[in-house]
């Protein structure tokens, strides 16, 4: 009941006593955390902007078929519809209007397992047109790695993005109690990244099971494709 009573948002002091704990296992360890001064605000902390940008080659494919990617066998064949972008912080990357690219934060970041983070874009970013993700701004909690951004240029000209600038911020959710099995210990598809990585939907099991039904001809009755259809019969 104490617990619950002392679930919420963090403000900047409780941010600080986190990052200061000392049970190492409760931290926030976000590094390299380069100026907190101007990264604290009252109740979230700013992220900067990483070195590596991931493109899309659309030239090499119609459409985006998750089964088609789940058919592949080298690795190699599924990454060569995608292309990695390296800037230095001098140079900067051009966001097109309406164009969408992979991104990741600058800081690697550890969350521990009784505290979820939010990702949202900044105002000053936003302003301009500029969003930090499209629906997935949830962290979960026992997260750790580089936070996936997935850049969009929403406003009506380019924004050159330089690594180093502050595009996001986090702000952190006491939970009710720890997780019984944090994000980072769970077989997940993007645990400890420490690099951006776009989506690959291919890797979630319904599309083991739907290739299954595909190649079996749907005759079975244990496939996903009949019990979606059984769950509205």
């Amino acid at each position: 009941m104490e617990r619950l009573m002392h679930s919420g948002a963090l403000s900047d002091m409780g941010i600080i006593r986190r990052m200061v704990h000392p049970d190492r296992q409760k931290r926030i360890i976000i590094t390299p955390l380069i100026d907190l001064e101007h990264q604290l605000g009252p109740n979230s902390i700013d992220l900067r902007l990483g070195t590596e940008f991931v493109l899309d080659e659309r030239a090499e494919y119609t459409c985006m078929d998750p089964l088609d990617f789940f058919r592949e066998t080298d690795d190699q064949l599924k990454r060569r519809h995608r292309r990695i972008v390296r800037m230095s912080p001098r140079k900067p990357f051009i966001l097109h209007p309406e164009e969408q690219v992979t991104s990741s934060t600058l800081e690697s970041v550890r969350i521990p397992d009784d505290i979820a983070a939010l990702l949202e874009g900044r105002s000053t970013w936003a302003r301009q047109g500029l969003g930090v993700h499209s629906t997935a701004g949830f962290v979960h909690a026992g997260s750790r790695g580089v936070i996936a951004l997935e850049l969009r240029n929403d406003g009506p000209v380019p924004i050159k993005l330089y690594p180093g600038m502050r595009v996001a911020q986090l702000s952190f959710l006491m939970l009710d109690q720890d997780c019984a099995s944090g994000y980072y210990g769970k077989d997940v598809k993007y645990s400890a990244d420490f690099r951006p990585e776009t989506g690959s939907p291919w890797k979630d099991y319904e599309f083991a099971l739907f290739n299954k039904d595909e190649r079996d001809g749907r005759d079975g009755k244990t496939g996903l494709f009949e019990r979606i259809l059984e769950s509205f019969s």
